[in-house]
């Protein structure tokens, strides 16, 4: 349970060191002097307990038999039994023995049995408590009886679970101390057992004119004046001489409350400790505002204290969890996802497949002692091995890993592989740089123009746009508020706003559209939403309408589902201004709909509309400020090539309360599947079923019914009518039914947070991209989510498909980095922001290749300087590689040796082999060699040097035709000692050297170098 796992760290059979670690970065966090390293298994059980579960097992059959227990009905139970009975008595190879943990201990216990004879119980709703118990019973009981009658044999629930009755006996030798909602009985009894001992709560009389209840305080949205409750109970409180002080959980919405409390007339004295609490007040002393973490307020009556935090007044606030953020520029590959078999782009030599990291033996040395040694020296180089077309192979040597990336295009399609050589490869490179040079000129003009342009500045928000803000009920994640603040930020500017957030459904982009439209209709400027679907236009609508219920502002939607006469008095008040906010379908671009004063539109999932309605959508953009969301994630890469070009916010932070989805692979079994649908059905939830064959839908929906008969089924698949398809999504969501049987269309859009259940039907067929976003559809609210993926009862899958479904369940936490899925959505988010003309150039290149290339021309057409690529060439005989025995994943390594390549300061290369010593240990004598051979480069880079080598006799430098090196003093040196150095006509700086050992060319390369 701990937040970061533990790396023991082994000297022989001892441990060295324990260390915690970040299992995001995988650093060290700290050391760790104990750890508690608990058993696999909950109980270790040996033959010993196997018999007396054995005989545990055949005593309820007996029972059974001589009908002290009631029997079951299904014969084939005592066959089951029998079977269990045996399996038992070899506990230790038992993978279900946690369901049969009862059956191996006569003396079982509660938690209640490991507390002293003095405790004191708190019990939080006492009745609810009761119920929940019963509910709890009543569920195993069915659960057992459901087994039963499958022919199953199950341990009675008894054997398990204490009665309630145990734990009412346990809590009657307590001190109990009882929180309910209202003073309850002495026992608060449910069904024919003894109930729980209640102790009612101290009943303190209010005084006149001030409530109890810090409840009352909260304020009404539905109501004209929201805030009146809230002022009204403060200022009788002063009145009375009561010291209130509210509490906020951070200091920017303490200074916001404080700012709407004083438009209001009422000014708080910001009291930031404790103090309040021990000092008296004078009578009408003024409210105060302190920052901490209360959750429930309360009023002491004797000490005339009143304490109201922040979410008693609006609401709880839902907070995002504190989870460390990722780093967000690893979408360019750094090679650790990549795996023999898969295609890789050479950014000189073009796609080849992965055939895995080799080792090789170089020989090194042009002149050596042959009269003393037969053979040349060889030395150890890990190198790239890359597969083309018609079988040729290509040796990448780790030093120039750098140049490999993983290909990921558009498609699931593979890509043809490349001509070693050839001038195919040459010219596709040549003919997309003119292409994205024409781009980058398309952007910049785009740019240019909308800087053109002078558009509306809003004016900054004020106490009403703050008063919105804190009726939102959660609290913003940080991506949510920096998207927001750049909104907000776009719109006060003068220049037109055209700004695209990217986030998961769910993540909280309708909210940065809400602040915008708020900002803009209270402003008199009338609000476009504009959305692909009928269904989306009506979830949108639903949305804005409860959260501006309050305001003076008429919100309209305009789709489908409006009658003709209705759709006609939308377009009339568009016309007149009197709507200030629609929400609709292409239908918004019609010729018949005119806008009074349109100052904001927002577009949902722009690349879902047809060219027809993009050519209008491009008429209106130019005219008004301009907001488009987008539910496909983009890559952080396309972020940066287009700064300054495009706007982009990005919302990457999971909503606070969203909890990652439970993933399971099973075996289909309709047992197994009915009991996932029934839990789902138990707690009020409803459930996706996606089957993905239309021809045989309707049957499966039919078995569906057989299964949970207690469900409403509806069938949905994309060869309907789109009018009934929509229908269907309108009743699913609106609860008409509980089980949506469907095919893979599942709304990408919609967000139901009541679907917490999905079944996938064959999940082996389908794409890892296409699961993840299947799963994604689910666990959108408070309830955590549980997909099912169902394979054949019988049979194998395919290699492929077990590795896809493997790493589905495994990469399961939210923004996990699940690599291979979400770059192939990124991909996707890319294409849609690119147009489809980019499409095929990513198509050819790759991803990683294709945004280096955007970002250069860009960067070229801005004036900006563009980073030649150059590359120093190494030849010493050193054996620099990271060895298996030291670092066994062969992907890590291949990350490693790209992280090195890359390596561009001191300190980063510092830090690089601090994290190899934290991670694998002190590093051997060829790792030692790898990294300083890295530090080598970064003066070679630094001074332009082609190529550094080592020939026997000589260390040869040759200097580029930019060197920075000072060649001067190069000659010089020559000159004052020529038997030592010599500068060659060619730009090569000779140094007479002979190393005995490897050991010494290295303090003798850093002599040259040194020089330079």
């Amino acid at each position: 349970g701990h937040r970061f796992p533990l790396r023991i760290e082994l000297i022989g059979d001892e441990i060295g060191t324990l260390r915690r670690f970040d299992p995001e970065t995988q650093k060290s966090v700290g050391p760790e002097h104990r750890a508690l390293v608990a058993p696999l298994k909950e109980v270790i059980v040996g033959p010993e307990a196997g018999a007396a579960a054995r005989a545990h097992v055949l005593s309820i059959i007996g029972r059974w038999k001589d009908h002290s227990l009631p029997p079951p009905e299904n014969p084939q139970v005592f066959i089951s039994a029998g079977e269990t009975a045996e399996r038992l008595s070899s506990p230790e190879t038992l993978p279900d023995l946690q369901s049969y943990l009862p059956a191996f201990f006569k003396e079982r216990a509660t938690a209640f049995d490991y507390l002293s004879s003095n405790w004191v119980a708190l019990l939080l709703e006492p009745f609810l408590c009761q119920q929940a118990f019963e509910r709890r019973r009543a569920e195993l009981e069915e659960e057992w009886a459901r087994e039963l009658a499958a022919g199953e044999f199950a341990l009675p629930p008894s054997d398990s679970f204490s009665p309630v009755s145990a734990a009412s006996e346990k809590l009657a030798t307590a001190a109990v101390v009882a929180v309910g909602p209202e003073p309850l009985a002495d026992t608060c009894a449910a069904g024919d057992e003894p109930g729980m001992p209640c102790l009612p709560p101290a009943d303190a009389e209010p005084q006149a004119g001030i409530t109890s209840d810090v409840a009352a305080l909260k304020i009404r949205p539905d109501s004209d004046e929201p805030l009146r409750p809230l002022l009204e109970g403060l200022k009788d409180f002063t009145g009375l001489g009561f010291r209130v002080m509210i509490v906020s959980p951070m200091p920017g919405k303490a200074d916001r409350l404080a700012e709407l409390l004083s438009a209001h007339g009422i000014d708080l004295a910001a009291r930031r400790d404790a103090g309040l609490l021990a000092s008296p007040a004078e009578s009408g002393e003024r409210p105060a505002i302190a920052v901490g973490g209360l959750q429930r307020g309360f009023i002491d009556m004797a000490g005339r204290l009143a304490v109201v935090p922040e979410a008693e007044i609006f609401g709880e606030k839902i907070r995002p969890s504190r989870k460390s953020a990722r780093a967000t520029d690893s979408f360019l590959s750094d090679l650790s996802d990549l795996h023999v078999g898969d295609f890789v782009v050479h950014a000189d030599h073009g796609v080849g497949k992965f055939l895995g990291l080799t080792s090789l033996a170089v020989q090194w040395v042009g002149e050596w002692d042959f009269i003393n040694e037969r053979e040349r020296p060889r030395v150890r180089v890990d190198a790239a091995c890359i597969e083309y077309a018609g079988g040729a192979s290509l040796y990448v040597p780790v030093h120039r890993i750098y140049q490999i990336s993983k290909y990921r295009g558009p498609s699931d399609a593979p890509p043809a592989l490349d001509t070693l050589g050839g001038p195919a490869w040459e010219r596709a490179k040549k003919k997309i740089k003119a292409d994205l040079r024409e781009f980058a000129e398309y952007l910049l003009r785009i740019y240019a123009q909308r800087k053109a342009k002078s558009g509306h500045a809003f004016p900054p928000p004020d106490a009403t746009f703050r008063e919105f803000e804190e009726s939102f009920e959660y609290e913003e994640t940080p991506d949510q508020l920096k998207a927001i603040e750049d909104v907000l930020g776009d719109l006060e500017s003068e220049r037109p706003m055209d700004r695209v957030v990217c986030g998961d459904v769910g993540y909280g982009k309708t909210e940065v559209a809400l602040r915008a439209a708020f900002l803009s209709a209270m402003n008199g400027r009338q609000v476009a939403v504009l959305v692909p679907t009928t269904i989306l236009a009506d979830q949108h609508y639903r949305t804005f309408s409860r959260r501006l219920a309050k305001y003076p502002l008429q919100v309209r939607a305009l789709s489908r589902f409006l009658s003709a006469k209705e759709q006609k008095v939308v377009v009339a008040e568009v016309a007149s201004g009197k709507a200030d906010i629609v929400i609709g379908t292409h239908r918004l671009l019609s010729k018949d709909v005119k806008f009074s004063d349109l100052g904001l539109l927002v577009i949902d999932e722009e690349h879902r509309f047809g060219v027809r309605h993009k050519e209008r959508l491009r008429e209106l953009k130019t005219t008004v400020e301009t907001l488009t969301l987008t539910a496909t994630p983009i890559p952080r890469t396309l972020h940066m090539a287009f700064s300054g070009l495009r706007d982009i916010s990005i919302i990457n932070t999971p909503p606070p309360d969203r909890l990652a989805v439970h993933t399971e692979m099973i075996r289909a079994d309709d047992h197994i599947i009915a009991e996932a649908m029934e839990r789902e059905l138990r707690r009020g939830g409803q459930i996706f079923y996606v089957h993905n064959r239309v021809q045989t839908i309707t049957a499966q929906a039919a078995k569906v019914r057989e299964l949970v008969p207690q469900a409403k089924v509806v069938v949905a698949h994309g060869q309907m009518n789109e009018g009934e398809l929509e229908q269907i999504m309108r009743d699913f969501i609106g609860r008409k039914y509980d089980v949506l049987v469907c095919t893979a269309i599942i709304e990408s859009g919609l967000d139901i947070p009541t679907v917490n259940t999905m079944i996938i039907d064959r999940a082996d067929t389908f794409g890892l991209a296409q699961l993840y976003q299947l799963r994604g559809r689910i666990g959108r609210g408070r309830d955590r989510g549980y997909c099912y993926l169902v394979i054949p009862a019988r049979g194998l899958i395919t290699k492929d498909a077990a590795e896809r479904l493997r790493a589905l369940k495994e990469f399961s936490e939210l923004g996990s980095g699940f690599r291979i899925a979400a770059h192939d959505l990124e991909i996707r988010g890319a294409g849609n922001i690119l147009g489809p003309e980019q499409s095929g150039n990513i198509m050819r290149l790759g991803i990683d290749l294709y945004m280096q290339m955007l970002e250069d021309e860009v960067k070229n057409l801005k004036g900006e300087e563009v980073a030649v690529e150059f590359e120093p060439e190494i030849k010493l005989p050193l054996s620099a590689y990271l060895p298996e025995d030291y670092m066994p994943d062969q992907n890590q390594r291949l990350s490693w040796y790209k992280r090195l390549s890359r390596a561009r300061s001191e300190e980063e290369i510092a830090g690089l082999r601090e994290e190899l010593v934290d991670r694998y240990g002190i590093p051997p004598e060829a790792v030692a060699n790898l990294i300083e051979v890295a530090r080598v480069k970064l003066v070679l880079l630094h001074f332009r040097v082609r190529e550094l080598a080592y020939t026997g006799a000589e260390i040869s430098v040759a200097l580029a035709e930019d060197t920075r090196a000072d060649v001067d003093k190069l000659i010089r040196l020559a000159t004052k000692e020529p038997r030592q150095w010599r500068v060659a006509p060619d730009n090569r700086v000779l140094f007479k050297f002979t190393a005995k050992t490897p050991a010494d060319l290295l303090p003798a390369v850093q002599r040259v170098l040194a020089e330079l």
